[in-house]
């Protein structure tokens, strides 16, 4: 059985360039029981701080291009879909 990750709300919902801010995920099937969780911010992956199954705690890692990047969540083979916004 494989949980499907369904990310909701990002807080905040922007970040520096640098990166470096610390960004709650809140959602669902986040669970550990399929791995840890692999946040990506545009094309680069974000350091996780926590995870629990409804809520992700991460890093925003520095921006390659300007503008809004798509974040998505993947746990074990299932990645959330659509994605939320980072600005």
């Amino acid at each position: 059985f494989s949980y499907v990750p369904v990310a909701t709300f990002l807080n905040p919902t922007s970040s520096p360039a640098a990166g470096g801010q610390l960004i709650t995920l809140t959602g669902s099937g986040f669970t550990t029981v399929n791995g840890s969780a692999i946040v990506r911010v545009g094309s680069r992956n974000a350091t996780v701080v926590s995870q629990s199954n409804t809520q992700i705690v991460f890093i925003s890692p520095a921006s390659v291009t300007a503008g809004p990047a798509a974040v998505t969540v993947t746990v074990g083979l299932q990645t959330s879909s659509p994605p939320l916004t980072l600005t």
